[in-house]
């Protein structure tokens, strides 16, 4: 009987100590568990870059910590992303209230000018004005709606095989009135061999219309126009003397709302320029996978696309 009284007293022994192993693993646990939770309230209220830490790895406790902040990194990033999209929203809104109110406001005033003076000449003038303002005020909602509808990563073109040299024609001859108002003549160059892209028609004239706009309304001389044959790809380029050369940064050219020279309004060429030409143009380029860059030599600044070539069916 001695050697069971004395495995009795063994095994009370036993599981007392497995006991008290137990409860130290449990306070130890809950420890951890109340670190974790007084670290993300703290991470919470003051929205820090800290990291949850644990004392120790066991129990899974290092595994929780890593998962906890690879959440906490995601929905930084998600809270991120957010702020700059509203950053970018306010930043669209200021600037096209301002390119809208330009032309606005000179509507209004020729509107009461022509209410105000009964010569027939002057009115007619006045006319002509304000279609020329409502022309220019529709343009700048067109590269609004366009520059949000390409904001879209859903929106996908419709593509085909395509001719660029009659696009290029087309483009180009679009333009003759403004280049004769504007006392420019462009020198062009069109490569004679028919050369053929991957790619919507109309997104691709949009395209170049702008570049070809933006070489006009900053080009004071000199302005190219060319369209290269290469031998896997075709090159259109618009290139064009430019008289503050020192002011261009570089790395902003495709940057929506961004001018060289700051200014939101500064002559009559403001009224139909919203700053977002050149970036509507280059999103239009990616919707159809080809490229677009600019560079800057002297006071010559060239922005270029290149297609891929391909071969009509």
């Amino acid at each position: 009987m001695e050697w069971i009284w004395t495995a009795a007293v063994c095994m009370t022994v036993i599981i007392a100590v497995i006991a008290a192993a137990a409860g130290m693993i449990v306070i130890r646990y809950q420890r951890q568990v109340d670190s974790i939770c007084r670290q993300l309230q703290f991470i919470k209220s003051h929205q820090t870059n800290m990291k949850v830490t644990a004392d120790g790895m066991r129990f899974g406790m290092g595994r929780l910590a890593d998962e906890l902040n690879d959440l906490l990194l995601e929905m930084d990033e998600k809270r991120r992303n957010v702020e700059s999209q509203e950053t970018v929203i306010r930043e669209t809104v200021a600037n096209l209230s301002h390119d809208i109110r330009t032309p606005l406001t000179s509507l209004d005033g020729y509107v009461q000018l022509l209410e105000e003076d009964v010569s027939v000449e002057n009115q007619a003038r006045y006319i002509g004005i304000i279609r020329k303002r409502i022309a220019a005020l529709r343009g700048i909602l067109d590269e609004l709606f366009l520059y949000a509808k390409l904001q879209d990563n859903a929106y996908l073109p419709v593509m085909e095989c395509v001719e660029l040299n009659r696009i290029v024609y087309d483009t180009v001859f679009s333009f003759y009135e403004d280049c004769k108002s504007r006392g420019l003549e462009p020198q062009i160059s069109v490569c004679e061999e028919r050369v053929y892209t991957n790619g919507n028609e109309m997104m691709i004239g949009r395209m170049l219309q702008n570049m070809i706009k933006n070489s006009l309304e900053h080009g004071k001389s000199d302005v190219r126009i060319c369209l290269e044959s290469r031998e896997r790809q075709i090159a259109f380029s618009c290139a064009n003397k430019t008289e503050h050369a020192e002011q261009i940064d570089m790395d902003r050219v495709f940057e929506r709302f961004y001018r060289a020279d700051g200014a939101r309004a500064a002559g009559a060429q403001a009224y139909s320029s919203t700053g977002l030409g050149l970036s509507i143009a280059r999103s239009l380029a990616e919707k159809m996978d080809a490229v677009m860059s600019a560079s800057l030599d002297g006071d010559v600044f060239t922005v270029t696309a290149v297609f891929d070539r391909t071969e009509p069916a």
